[in-house]
């Protein structure tokens, strides 16, 4: 449905009450459809200019509402779009919405509105994506991150790289056009350079990518250690309430406890365990083993310890395989002690929070990550194809193959970057990309 013509129409702001909703409908003809809603109006609805009218039919009027009209291809989606502002609430926007199909128009598919503009060629691939990515932001560096993306922060690299290799390989091509009696100075040295150079920047947007997975999916760390650690005190100062249950019994915590936060800008999931213990009852056991479970799938451990009792090798066995941070509590009671950790902190009294919370960052982001776009799963499968054909075309120069095959592993290489910003994307792959949107975008 999504390479179709039709009329599309669906609601762009959150479904439940609220002052205004917003309905929009985009696709040729959408002007004629609105014409048949609307009652007693004999006025023009000019381009990027509110009209007030009133939305029914022949059983009645169902609301007053304001309309803009966005002419083709001055619009979101380049045809024409028309956004009804309607009175909030689910029962109007739904009556107008219906409204809107009866008359003509179709329910728009998830991500359609942004299909369209991706198709019109009012934005690329990776710019539609990032409206997608902005939508489902849920830190302010996921937010930057997808922001940079839809004003073409990825999209100009990845043209430049596409532009470097480009160049390489109408050098090649001329190549192939010579005859083979007319002898020809092959720069088989200046191709691979330029070809090496390619891949060292294909390689560091793979690089930032990596790196920068924790901003697009977020950080789960753990946090563990002995029981009366301070371990759910901890978690109630890095999420600033209290969330979980502290007391002074050992054992309170018997489950894992599972909340987010912003820590530097990044969403991080905090995952408060039970006191690791050789000896427990039953059910406190059963909390335990989920705790070892959370250390071994999370990306960082915060192993906390009271100062006042110090560490043994039974602590040591339960963090010394994983990415941890050694933290030694209640250094407002023992201050003075000897014991080596990689932070002092008073999780009750806030000592050595924000320094904690420097070091999770830095953790998250492994202290490299560098400015630029952080491309997404997509983008690095192709970014590694687009390598591994640009290596092995360095091969092949370095080898003096024939130029027919050094073309070929650069248009490989090229087809992989173009994917990227959706040049030669297959409908499977674009409905898979769209579908993930929500319905109205």
């Amino acid at each position: 449905m999504y390479f179709d013509n039709d009329i599309i129409a669906a609601q762009a702001t959150p479904p439940g009450e609220s002052a205004i909703a917003i309905v929009r409908m985009s696709g040729a003809g959408s002007m004629k459809v609105l014409r048949k809603c609307i009652l007693d109006f004999s006025g023009s609805i000019s381009p990027r200019r509110t009209a007030l009218v009133r939305l029914g039919d022949e059983k009645g009027e169902i609301d007053q509402a304001v309309v803009i009209y966005y002419q083709s291809p001055k619009s979101y989606t380049g045809e024409d779009l028309i956004e009804v502002h309607c009175h909030g609430g689910e029962y109007i926007a739904g009556r107008v919405l219906n409204l809107l199909f009866e008359k003509g128009a179709r329910p728009a598919e998830p991500g359609e509105f942004t299909f369209r503009a991706f198709l019109n060629g009012k934005m690329d691939l990776t710019e539609a994506e990032a409206v997608a990515d902005i939508i489902a932001a849920e830190s302010e560096a996921g937010r930057r991150n997808a922001l940079m993306q839809l004003y073409g922060g990825l999209t100009e690299t990845i043209k430049g790289i596409r532009e470097d290799i480009l160049n390489v390989l109408a050098e090649v091509e001329a190549e192939i056009e010579f005859p083979e009696d007319e002898p020809v100075e092959i720069d088989y040295s200046g191709w691979k350079s330029r070809l090496l150079k390619a891949g060292e920047r294909v390689r560091k947007i793979i690089e930032i990518g990596e790196l920068g997975k924790p901003v697009r999916e977020g950080f789960r760390v753990t946090i563990a250690g002995p029981p009366n650690s301070g371990k759910s005190t901890l978690l109630n100062a890095l999420l600033g309430e209290d969330r979980a249950i502290v007391h002074p019994a050992a054992g309170t915590t018997r489950d894992v406890l599972r909340e987010s936060t912003q820590i530097g800008g990044i969403k991080v999931w905090l995952n408060d365990t039970a006191g690791l213990r050789e000896r427990a009852e039953e059910v406190e056991a059963e909390g335990i083993e989920r705790a070892r479970k959370e250390m071994t799938t999370s990306d960082l451990v915060v192993y906390l310890f009271d100062l006042g009792i110090g560490l043994n090798e039974e602590n040591a066995r339960d963090y010394y395989h994983k990415k941890h941070i050694l933290a030694g509590n209640k250094v407002d009671l023992y201050s003075d002690g000897e014991v080596k950790c990689d932070i002092k902190i008073s999780a009750l009294r806030g000592d050595g929070l924000e320094e904690l919370k420097g070091m999770v960052v830095e953790r998250a982001l492994g202290g490299r990550l560098e400015s630029g776009v952080i491309a997404n799963e997509r983008h690095l499968k192709l970014l590694r194809r687009a390598d591994d054909c640009i290596m092995e075309a360095v091969k092949s120069v370095e080898s003096e193959r024939e130029t027919e095959i050094i073309a070929l592993e650069m248009r490989e290489a090229l087809n992989a970057l173009g994917n990227i910003i959706g040049e030669g994307v297959t409908e499977e792959v674009l409905e898979k990309i769209f579908s993930r949107f929500c319905i109205g975008k």
